[in-house]
């Protein structure tokens, strides 16, 4: 199911603003429901990643959804711990809220704003906020297919000795597609590209893909792996992760 409405609410500071470091699939997230007014998820993850060394996550997050007529809006948070046999405990946040506007059953206009943190990439904190257009690529009952393209501002601090402050406009571009494989198993991927407008080689490329198996109306297993490069990360953070996360999820 591809995320298509939400709201801010209580669930958010509930499951803390907590997330992944360079880019975040907020795609997954959407609801295609657009009869339900209300709905949202809570899921349970275990995470297995390949970052240098292995390393190990545990996350909880959730999203609270909220649809009236044309206006969508989405609200995400989650909040990561992670260990390895050489780093204690770390820690990374996400908050993040979406405005959408449904202007034709082709095109949809998009605001957003997000924070963030993540100490493995070395970024103390990070706020981003755009506006954008999504474009219904297909939309049948097996098969979807959106793209879209905005601009952000990017304001962060990196977590070094000298808190480095770095500034930049970015051109977030993303495909999203999903697949239902039957009626209680679908495939979805997302792929994000985001260059600094003026200088295509500061780029960072993050994909997700995820399986979904339900087991029963509300509740679902599901298996994601996701792939992160940033071409210019902050000194001493990975330009790379691979993460395979296995977790419960819970729809209402």
């Amino acid at each position: 199911m591809i995320r298509r409405a939400a709201i801010l609410s209580v669930l958010s500071f509930l499951t803390i603003t907590k997330g992944y470091g360079q880019v975040v699939d907020i795609e997954r997230q959407r609801n295609s429901d657009e009869s339900k007014a209300l709905s949202g998820e809570v899921d349970i993850k275990g995470t297995y990643l390949d970052n240098v060394e292995v390393i190990y996550t545990f996350a909880l997050g959730g999203n609270i959804q909220y649809s009236s007529g044309q206006n969508v809006f989405l609200s995400i948070a989650d909040i990561k711990i992670t260990k390895s046999e050489s780093v204690d405990f770390q820690d990374a946040a996400f908050l993040h809220f979406r405005y959408n506007r449904i202007m034709t059953d082709l095109i949809t206009l998009e605001a957003f704003t997000q924070i963030q943190d993540d100490k493995i990439s070395k970024l103390k904190y990070r706020f981003l906020t755009g506006a954008g257009a999504r474009i219904t690529l297909t939309k049948d009952s097996k098969f979807r297919a959106f793209a879209g393209v905005l601009p952000m501002y990017e304001f962060e601090e990196i977590d070094d000795a000298s808190s480095t402050i770095n500034k930049a406009v970015r051109i977030s571009q993303y495909l999203n597609m999903s697949l239902d494989l039957s009626d209680n198993s679908s495939i979805y991927t997302t792929t994000y590209f985001q260059p600094v407008w003026n200088g295509w080689s500061d780029a960072r490329l993050h994909n997700e893909t995820k399986l979904e198996f339900d087991i029963t109306d509300k509740l679902n297993f599901n298996i994601t792996n996701t792939y992160s490069w940033d071409a210019e990360p902050p000194a001493g953070a990975p330009e790379r992760k691979l993460e395979l996360k296995l977790g419960l999820g819970y729809e209402f």
